[in-house]
């Protein structure tokens, strides 16, 4: 049995062997690797305005990835008139403008 937590969600399997189980760890190892590998790549201005936005959102009990904080700026985005919210939408403007100012991911 494999007992993990994933994206704050405890996540438990069995598998027939032993071998099924081990190569699912060790996928999961790899994801968390590359999740702090890709962290990394941030610079240091932009990995310091994320922890101002998770900050700020903390007092109201809100992640930057929580449906909660999407379904506000959807009925934000409805109330200023926007016809269509895409999803994501600020988070590809936020890296779309970055590359642009800095000329680097």
């Amino acid at each position: 049995m494999i007992d993990v937590m994933i994206d704050g969600q405890r996540i438990r399997r069995t598998y027939e062997t032993r071998d099924e189980a081990e190569e699912f760890a060790e996928q999961v190892r790899t994801a968390r690797m590359n999740e702090g590998t890709a962290a990394l790549s941030l610079t240091p201005d932009v990995r310091a305005e994320a922890a101002k936005c998770v900050r700020e959102l903390r007092r109201y009990n809100v992640s930057i990835t929580d449906d909660r904080l999407t379904n506000i700026l959807k009925r934000l985005a409805t109330a200023a008139g926007l016809a269509k919210w895409k999803h994501n939408g600020l988070r590809h403007s936020f890296a779309t403008y970055h590359l642009a100012l800095h000329a680097t991911p």
